[in-house]
């Protein structure tokens, strides 16, 4: 597993011409794969697993999609709103096979 990051991460460092692409290419993973299941985890009692990696395939796809297809809108803006509008649709769908568990630490729940 280290190797294939190692080579991931060569090949990534490679690519990119500039440093500034690099950092805007990685931004723009943690907006489109982290910042919907993150809030979603922290503020929605009812978000489950299969929701928020549900909501991360989705906005990725979306985002790679958007980015090889134009270039005249912002790709991870499309990603984000695809992820928030999956998440909750999975949410409620898959309700009753995966039900949400409460965020904890470790002495109790944190939220009610």
């Amino acid at each position: 597993m280290v190797v294939a990051f190692s080579i991931l991460s060569a090949a990534i460092a490679l690519y990119f011409q500039s440093i500034y692409d690099a950092l805007v290419f990685s931004g723009s993973l943690g907006i489109v794969l982290l910042l919907v299941p993150v809030i979603a985890a922290l503020f929605i009692p009812k978000a489950n697993t299969t929701a928020c990696l549900a909501s991360m395939g989705c906005g990725f796809s979306v985002w790679v999609a958007m980015a090889w297809l134009q270039d005249v809108y912002p790709a991870d803006l499309f990603g984000a709103i695809t992820a928030a509008v999956v998440l909750p649709l999975v949410a409620r769908g898959t309700r009753a096979s995966d039900p949400p568990r409460p965020l904890v630490d470790s002495d109790h729940p944190v939220a009610p």
